[in-house]
């Protein structure tokens, strides 16, 4: 007497032509409720083989994959070792393999004022470029695509003088790539003091919302390290957005930096490598 074979090693039966309609999948959740929730499928989508699914919220709208950020949540900014004014994006003082090389150059120098590299070191691809105007509080901004090096954004952050003083730029946003405009505004709010730097740095403001994206605070102590940068509401907005937030910080400071320096400054770039005050 042969031996039976159980129903799950049977032969598949025969292609079958299904309707549109949906699939009733029933999952155990550890508080014994039982989820029903269908997957919609259409006559054409199901002809054999893998079957293409789409799961749909209770809204209606149709979940996808999160954006992939280029940078983390929260990170620090320090001085590029050997350099005068190159700084570099890390996770931690002194680490071994940077996220970000940032180079700066001179007003003397036919390159950018400031260069956010894509990766630690100073050789690789620009991501992005901030270029300071002359005798203007303008800094003409550049996102690079990285496959070409050709400019995918150009924007201009320019400085609103009036009572509430910040500076502001528009970025394409969301999957419409929608131009929105944000402002970088000095702030002693709960987002600065939460970075444990000083208590006063700067917030970037949506405008369409009002709410704080991004928070920026300088060190409270030691020569290296030039301040800590933390995204708080990013994910529906986008990479040139995230880039768009760092670039633009970066030239801030570096503006700032070379205010305080003044003459000095200006001469210790005029006597650095050919191409600016950085190391590259």
């Amino acid at each position: 007497m042969g031996e039976t074979l159980p129903p799950y090693s049977e032969a598949p039966p025969a292609q079958k032509a299904l309707n549109g309609g949906s699939i009733p999948l029933v999952f155990d959740s550890p508080n014994d409720i039982t989820d029903t929730s269908p997957i919609e499928y259409t006559q054409t989508s199901l002809k054999g083989g893998s079957i293409p699914l789409t799961f749909s919220s209770t809204n209606g709208s149709t979940n996808k994959p999160h954006h992939q950020n280029r940078f983390p949540q929260s990170f620090g900014i320090y001085h590029a070792s050997g350099t005068s004014s190159d700084l570099v994006i890390a996770q931690r003082n002194h680490d071994p393999n940077p996220l970000f090389y940032v180079t700066t150059h001179n007003s003397w120098s036919s390159k950018p004022s400031v260069v956010l590299h894509s990766s630690g070191q100073c050789s690789s691809p620009q991501l992005a470029t901030a270029r300071f105007v002359s005798f203007s509080s303008e800094v003409e901004v550049n996102v690079l695509a990285q496959s070409t090096g050709r400019t995918i954004i150009a924007e201009t952050m320019r400085k609103d003088r009036s009572q509430h003083a910040c500076h502001y730029f528009t970025v394409p946003v969301g999957g419409n790539q929608t131009p929105e405009r944000f402002e970088w505004k000095n702030s002693r709010g709960n987002e600065v003091r939460s970075l444990n730097g000083k208590s006063h740095g700067m917030k970037l403001v949506r405008v369409k919302t009002g709410e704080v994206v991004a928070a920026w605070a300088p060190p409270n102590s030691g020569t290296r390290k030039r301040g800590k940068m933390a995204f708080l509401n990013r994910e529906a907005l986008g990479e040139s957005f995230e880039i768009m937030a760092v670039v633009t910080i970066l030239a801030i400071m570096e503006k700032a930096r070379r205010g305080r320096g003044g003459g000095a400054a200006a001469a210790a770039g005029a006597g650095a490598a050919t191409g600016g005050g950085g190391g590259c």
